[in-house]
């Protein structure tokens, strides 16, 4: 170590000037190997700030295809019953089972249905609603309604704002429901049991549906024990 110094003070003093050269170009060079690592660091901090507020685009060559979503309006046809008279062709009375659109909030199926409620509301004709359905919005009716899993609701033009209400459990069958017509006509009965009946047979249900399947929405506590045990007496499910 001292034989180096040594022969670096001798060089020193044989070219004074070479060395303060040589030394001034190492401090030069250390001196912008420094800066330019600074600026390095503060384009990048800088670049980072940017790009959290700028938002960049990318522009795309003429003619070349993108992805997109394409929205579909998909139509909404709601079935109903109209009873008409045949002399003045005027509806008396309009029966409505609500299907799971109906009973969507904010959909335009729960829209349409509210609508052609109010119109028919606010018409001499007579509104008959059956919902058989578990999930959903319910049928807009006011007062203390037993628990229950279908509703049918009957609002007769001449006894508005008051209606009758057949409250279901799920264990019960359907009942008779009374269909009012024109005063002189008076009312008649409608079998509901006896329509499901008529309706599950001529689609073949039987063949249709999974019993092994859980139903949707899915049964829970007491009624799913009910469920499970009168499916085993039917023979569709095993033990």
């Amino acid at each position: 170590m001292r034989l180096v110094l040594r022969e670096t003070m001798l060089a020193f003093r044989r070219a004074p000037l070479l060395s303060a050269l040589s030394i001034s170009t190492i401090a030069f060079s250390l001196f912008v190997f420094g800066l330019f690592g600074l600026v390095a660091v503060n384009i990048h901090a800088a670049i980072g700030t940017v790009a959290e507020r700028v938002e960049v685009v990318a522009y795309l060559r003429r003619g070349t295809p993108i992805e997109a979503i394409t929205l579909i309006e998909e139509e909404i046809r709601e079935s109903y019953i109209e009873i008409v008279d045949r002399v003045e062709r005027s509806v008396v009375t309009v029966i409505e089972v609500l299907s799971p659109t109906n009973k969507v909030a904010g959909s335009r199926g729960r829209e349409s249905y509210e609508r052609k409620r109010h119109e028919v509301m606010t018409s001499p004709s007579h509104l008959v609603e059956i919902d058989l359905l578990r999930q959903g919005l319910p049928i807009p009716v006011y007062g203390g309604i037993p628990p229950h899993e279908y509703l049918v609701h009957v609002s007769a033009f001449g006894r508005r704002p008051k209606a009758r209400l057949w409250p279901i459990r799920l264990s019960q069958k359907l009942p008779p429901i009374s269909i009012p017509l024109k005063p002189e006509d008076g009312s008649v009965a409608l079998d509901l049991q006896a329509v499901l009946n008529t309706a599950y047979d001529r689609a073949g249900y039987d063949l249709e549906i999974d019993y092994r399947a859980d139903p949707v929405p899915p049964l829970e506590g007491e009624w799913n024990t009910w469920a499970q045990r009168l499916l085993q007496q039917k023979g569709v499910r095993a033990g």
